[in-house]
């Protein structure tokens, strides 16, 4: 990300929502209202993650946790080695997520974004 001049994102971000987690994610661009997701095969074979889930709990409980994090308002973009590795891909995804290359993000605000800002009117 620093090599493709984007602008950087939060790291193991906390997503919450009235003080419950409901996710950490691996990136987060706080102005954009977006979550990145860096995922390896590793956590999806049947002999990757040694927590003795069956790889069918392993798959619907990372969809649960990422709807619950859309549920929020925020965008989720994905990318895997493959993409992370070649600066081309990478630079396309990134920009077909909102995320511009050249270090100017395009501006959106989630629901959580907005919920915090009342917050913050009313106590003011």
């Amino acid at each position: 990300m620093i090599e493709l001049a984007v602008s950087l994102p939060d790291l193991q971000h906390e997503v919450r929502v009235d003080d419950r987690l409901v996710g950490r994610v691996d990136f987060y661009w706080p102005a954009l209202g977006l979550v990145g997701e860096f995922d390896g095969r590793l956590k999806y074979r049947m002999d990757g993650i040694a927590d003795g889930r069956p790889l069918e709990e392993r798959l619907w409980s990372e969809k649960r946790r990422e709807d619950a994090i859309r549920a929020t308002g925020l965008g989720v973009t994905r990318w895997t080695w493959r993409t992370a590795l070649d600066p081309a891909l990478f630079a396309a995804h990134l920009r077909n997520a909102g995320v511009l290359v050249d270090g100017s993000p395009r501006p959106r605000v989630s629901r959580v974004d907005r919920a915090s800002s009342a917050t913050r009117g009313r106590a003011a």
